[in-house]
Formats: C-alpha cells, structure tokens, sequence
C-alpha cells in the first residue's frame, strides 16, 4: 500500500467514475483501475462498487479512507510546502479572450505562489490562434474552445461557459425587445449582431447553433478585436455575444442590457489541452493538475450572473 494508492482511490470515489477521477489525475483509466484493483488485492477485499453510472465506495472502502484522511492531508501538505518549490522552467499557458480579463490574474497569482521557482506566462488569444500556437509548440497548454480544439490532440472538458447577448438598452427599445427575460435564439436572429471571425471558437459554436435551428442571423459586421466590437456595441450599431465570465464591467453600466440566451441555451465546452509528456516527471503532472483544478475552482467562485457548468471537480 502507498500514498498513491489511497489517493487514487479516494479521487474515484469524489469523483463516482474511473474516467472523470483519471482526467482529474490526468493519467490513463486504465492505470489508475489497475492501481486500485491492486491495493484491494492486497486488502482482501473490495473497496469499490462498480454500477452503471460508475463508482461507489463499500463500507471497507469508507473505513479505508476515513483512516487515511488524516495522513493524507499531512502528506498533502508537506508535498506543497515542498516539491512545488523546486519546480524550475517555463510554462506558458494560451487562454481565451474572456479568460484573461476574469480568472487570469488570479491564477497567476497562485501559480507564483505555489511554484516560484517557475516562469508562468499567459497567453491571450482567439481559439484559432490558440490552436496553431498549440501546433507550433509555442505553447505548454490552452484553455480553448472544443470546437478549435487541435484533433491529434486530446482534451480535458473543464466546464461549459454561458454566452450572453450585449447591446444598448436604446437598441432594444427600438426592436421592442423584453428586458426581463433571456432572449431566444429567434429573437437574436432578428437583431443586428456583431461577431467575430471564424478564428474564434465563439464564433464556431454561433454558426452551428443558427444551423441547427435553421436560421440567418442578421449580422452587420465581423469583427475580430474585443474592444471595438464592445464600442460599436455600445455605440448602437448592433447587439454582439461574449462569455458570460467577461462581462464583469458590462453588467454595471446602466446603458446596457446583458442578457443570456434562454432559448436555447448556448454554452462554450471547454477543454484543456497539453502535449501530454509523460517524461516531464511527476512534479509537472502535478503542476498541471493544479492548474487544471485551480481554474475550474475560480471559475466557480466568480459571481458573474451567469454561472458556467462544471465538468471537473
């Protein structure tokens, strides 16, 4: 029995699935089944129940765990007081527009915090550029839409991001449009919308959405650059969509509506993305799953209104 052991089987019961625990890990499936059945071997006994839907601890699998939480945590601990410290290189990490303005600096701050030996960049970007910088390898990972998602390389779902509808309350005026509610996707169509290019993955999922539902949005400009996409949309020219964790500043301008899309609902899917190199050794693994954890943690606890749907724990 080792420490790995006992976490590997306590993230599978957190995580009720072999899979959802080994995306967390960020190891194989198959490994991490292999590494329980062991430690129930030399138990005697089983710790797991598997049913369709997964994973359940048994009452020898809970006795097991809740002796264990204790040196867990200590062992925990002295492995963040510690390993982290000596972690040295250079890590860069592409994000989406949104990304940047609402969960960026606090994860910078806790990267410095926990690695300090280590040299962590963030890259901003438009989901197209995020997947030729994955390419070129003048990245070590990205959040990135799934829709850009580079295919020979494999993704981690992170969690689902509602899109919002922006535009200036006279706008909406004029197209008699109901502030109380969220909008349908009809009801967008016939609006003047400004969106960006098909580099953004935003975009992507926009074109599929309409598709789907057959229908021809009125769009009136294509624009690529944030900000000026935000000045013509609150210079009146049209309505735009953004990630609901970017509209921090928006929803505090009384000109304004923001406004989810109700009908359907329209979500982003997330993922991240690395090389996977194994060879990296475990204190890389582990900094990516910090990473990786640390994002969907502050994604949680941002108060934007419009709360994403997790798909990591």
């Amino acid at each position: 029995m080792n420490t790995q052991q006992l976490d590997y089987l306590k993230q599978a019961v957190k995580a009720g699935s072999f899979s959802r625990a080994a995306d967390i890990l960020g190891l194989s499936q198959s490994r991490l089944s292999r590494q329980v059945a062991a430690l129930e071997q030399e138990m005697g006994c089983p710790l797991l129940r598997r049913h369709g839907r997964g994973v359940a601890a048994t009452a020898a699998g809970e006795r097991l765990l809740a002796l264990a939480e204790t040196f867990l945590q200590e062992v925990a601990r002295l492995k963040s007081a510690g390993a982290g410290r000596g972690l040295q290189g250079e890590f860069k990490l592409g994000v989406p527009m949104f990304f940047s303005q609402s969960l960026a600096p606090d994860l910078m701050a806790a990267v410095r915090s926990r690695y300090p030996g280590l040299s962590f960049t963030v890259r901003e970007g438009p989901s197209g550029d995020l997947h030729d910088w994955l390419l070129a390898g003048e990245l070590s990972a990205a959040v990135i839409h799934e829709s850009k998602r580079p295919r020979q390389l494999e993704g981690d779902a992170l969690f689902l991001e509602p899109v919002f509808v922006v535009g200036t309350r006279e706008l909406a005026r004029r197209h008699g449009l109901p502030l109380d509610r969220g909008l349908s996707l009809r009801e967008l169509a016939r609006l003047p919308i400004l969106v960006p290019t098909r580099r953004h993955g935003t975009r992507l999922d926009f074109d599929a959405l309409m598709r789907r539902h057959r229908l021809t949005p009125d769009i009136v400009h294509e624009v690529d650059a944030l900000g000026a996409r935000m000045l013509l949309a609150r210079s009146g020219a049209g309505v735009t969509i953004f990630e609901s964790a970017g509209l921090l500043a928006e929803r505090k301008d009384p000109s304004l509506f923001v406004l989810p899309l109700a009908d359907p609902a329209f979500f982003h899917r997330l993922v991240w993305v690395d090389a996977r190199e194994p060879e990296r050794g475990a204190q890389w693994r582990g900094l990516l799953r910090f990473l990786k954890r640390g994002i969907v943690r502050l994604r949680q606890d941002l108060g934007d209104g419009g709360p994403a749907k997790l798909l990591q724990s």
